[in-house]
């Protein structure tokens, strides 16, 4: 047997393959398009389902939290939890992005979006909705109870 029909033989049996494997796999849904308030309605979603897991520790109860917003860029696979870890963005509410105020809230906030996934949103609305978002978390909300 030569090598030619032996690579054949191996490129027919792995195509095969792919074509049972992809008659049994469910496919993702289809784009949404998604207008500013349906966004900013998601984004809500999200972000009460992550409320809960918004905890400050003891050793950070003396900072003084004002009116600082940090700007995650968030992506989420179809099960609702994250397909990487979130990125900072950008802050806004502030003078200087170094204090320990919005470190603490930066460490604090990616925190609660780690811990509190899977999230539970339409499948929908998953590509073009909540597939990719940009989440903003504000101090001045999450720190209230």
């Amino acid at each position: 047997m030569s090598c030619y029909s032996f690579a054949m033989r191996q490129c027919a049996f792995l195509l095969s393959i792919i074509m049972i494997y992809s008659e049994g796999v469910a496919h993702a849904p289809s784009r949404v398009e998604l207008s500013n308030e349906q966004r900013a309605s998601v984004a809500r979603e999200v972000l009460k389902q992550v409320r809960p897991c918004f905890a400050i520790p003891k050793d950070m109860k003396r900072l003084e939290f004002t009116s600082i917003t940090v700007l995650f860029d968030v992506q989420y696979k179809l099960d609702g939890t994250l397909a990487r870890d979130p990125v900072i963005i950008g802050h806004e509410g502030v003078q200087r992005p170094d204090t320990s105020e919005v470190a603490a809230l930066d460490y604090l906030a990616m925190r609660a979006l780690k811990r509190c996934q899977p999230i539970k949103i339409s499948a929908a609305l998953y590509l073009g909705g909540w597939d990719r978002m940009v989440l903003a978390f504000s101090s001045a909300s999450l720190h209230s109870s």
